[in-house]
């Protein structure tokens, strides 16, 4: 799937039944949950100026099961889909993680 904006995307994240999803670092990992945070920005240089026109955001799902479908809905929302799921030991859930290149929109 592509999107052109960040809302977008979140937009559609929201319609596929997620407990929650949070745009930061926990200190309390929920289950069925995503976690979103701005890896990079996309940017355009010119001598000594540049532009951003887009973010790279990296997200982790953790979820109890390692059949949830909740990772092939979250794996076609991103550029390259889920990385293979690890064990999370201390919060007791599989932890999937991948991201997303989201271009900015501009008018003139």
């Amino acid at each position: 799937m592509s999107f052109d904006s960040y809302a977008s995307w979140l937009d559609q994240l929201k319609t596929i039944g997620l407990s929650d999803i949070i745009f930061r670092v926990e200190s309390e990992i929920k289950e069925d949950a995503l976690y979103i945070e701005i890896n990079d920005t996309q940017r355009i240089r010119s001598d000594n100026d540049y532009m951003i026109i887009g973010y790279t955001y990296q997200v982790r799902l953790y979820v109890t099961k390692s059949n949830s479908p909740f990772i092939e809905k979250v794996s076609e929302m991103l550029t390259e889909g889920l990385a293979e799921g690890k064990w999370d030991e201390k919060n007791q859930m599989y932890v999937y993680s991948g991201m997303i290149s989201i271009a900015g929109k501009y008018e003139t």
